[in-house]
């Protein structure tokens, strides 16, 4: 919208146009800083899932403490 336009409107659409480039400003700030985290939790969480993956030898069938799925025992056993 160019500024000629902008300044035709009536006061509460301007005021409509105003909020919507702010909350564009507010979500492109929110997404430049999430960006950078969720890359780092993926990072992460693959690591994690190749640990555990190559990990598993170490206590023959029996899972891992924390990797109870559905149907897996609980008890400290495991």
């Amino acid at each position: 919208m160019t500024a000629e336009q902008f300044d035709r409107l009536p006061e509460m659409l301007r005021d409509i146009v105003v909020t919507d480039r702010k909350l564009d400003a507010a979500r492109a700030a929110v997404r430049a800083a999430a960006v950078p985290m969720i890359a780092d939790i993926r990072r992460l969480a693959g690591l994690r899932a190749d640990q555990v993956r190559r990990a598993r030898h170490l206590y023959g069938r029996a899972p891992l403490r924390g990797e109870n799925g559905p149907g897996r025992p609980t008890s400290a056993r495991a």
